[in-house]
């Protein structure tokens, strides 16, 4: 089963790379067993029966890899219900495809049929490559959008309060025009993030061309995050003391 189509759901950690290595074997070299940006070159004369083992733990470094990302959704509590399942969905897919390669290794017995397989396990699933970081990109974004959820929960009573200062005969218009400038941040702060969670539950290993420009957009709109939810937690400070809160 190859993972195909778009996955969308609703990093980082600074940029975040891709952890596939260079697929390319050195001479006389098999390549490194999680190589997974380019499709893998066997040397020229390498024997059937060590390409077949090579294979064999190529497929079996993704299971483990899988079965660890599988923890690292479980574990990730600021996930959105709705990126927590795009992310299973993706994960199990993997997981099937590459089981399916590993029932079928016993009867790959020829160089071709080994190429094949070892193409499929690349480019078909990019466990290494795209995946990874398409985990990791997602939870970081999900973790900044509940801090910016978190403040987005203060605006009505922050808004009641200065109602009711208002009310009271209290000048309150420096305050308001704050609390709206705060209000339109987090606001596009929310739109930025969860924009940048769908493109990424986007990535499939069949629009590979494009991961890394995405990542690179992932990770500015992370930054920028980081930002902005320091202005909005300055504000919601001075909104409080200008109303007489601490």
């Amino acid at each position: 089963m190859r993972r195909t189509g778009r996955v969308l759901g609703g990093v980082v950690l600074a940029l975040v790379v891709f952890a596939g290595t260079a697929a390319a074997a050195s001479p006389g070299n098999l390549p490194s067993p999680k190589a997974d940006s380019a499709a893998p070159v066997f040397p020229a004369g390498v024997p059937v029966a060590r390409v077949h083992t090579w294979l064999g733990k190529a497929l079996s470094v993704r299971r483990d890899a899988l079965t660890a990302d599988v923890a690292s959704v479980a574990a990730a509590r600021a996930l959105s219900s709705q990126d927590r399942t795009a992310l299973g969905a993706i994960i199990l897919a993997d997981q099937t495809g590459i089981a399916g390669l590993a029932t079928a290794l016993p009867g790959d017995l020829t160089l071709p049929q080994l190429q094949t397989a070892a193409d499929a396990m690349v480019l078909d699933y990019r466990v290494f490559s795209l995946l990874a970081p398409q985990l990791r990109a997602v939870v970081a974004t999900d973790r900044e959008l509940t801090k910016a959820a978190a403040l987005v929960a203060l605006e009505p009573s922050i808004q009641t309060a200065i109602t009711t200062e208002k009310q009271a005969g209290h000048r309150v218009g420096a305050t308001q025009k704050l609390y709206q400038k705060l209000v339109a941040l987090l606001g596009a702060l929310e739109s930025s993030l969860t924009g940048s969670s769908t493109a990424l539950l986007a990535l499939t290993p069949q629009g590979y061309a494009t991961a890394a420009a995405t990542f690179v957009s992932s990770a500015s709109t992370l930054t920028a995050a980081a930002s902005q939810l320091n202005t909005a937690r300055a504000d919601v400070q001075r909104i409080l003391k200008d109303l007489g809160g601490s």
